[in-house]
């Protein structure tokens, strides 16, 4: 079982990395044709609120007793699998 301390910094290392590629989809953004801009624009808000929300859900696994945090794992972890299966989606179709 990873101690709390060790599944936030992975989780935080892999959320540094996703910032990237999110920062590079909203680049492409403003390169985008204006035919499929609109599309693309929406799909990519989606991606930001999800992963808003599995920020949030690692900021209270940070803040959880040493007893709780175990529960809240499971849920992050569904949070996280659900992002980044659209995000995979998300590049394989505007990418």
């Amino acid at each position: 079982m990873k101690s709390r301390d060790k599944y936030v910094a992975e989780k935080k290392k892999q959320l540094d990395e996703w910032n990237k590629v999110m920062d590079t989809l909203d680049a492409r953004t403003l390169a985008s044709r204006e035919a499929g801009k609109e599309k693309y624009q929406a799909q990519l808000a989606v991606l930001h609120n999800k992963m808003k929300e599995g920020a949030g859900k690692l900021d209270a696994i940070k803040s959880a007793s040493v007893d709780n945090w175990e529960n809240l794992k499971s849920e992050s972890e569904k949070t996280w699998n659900t992002f980044h299966s659209s995000l995979s989606e998300f590049c394989a179709k505007f990418v």
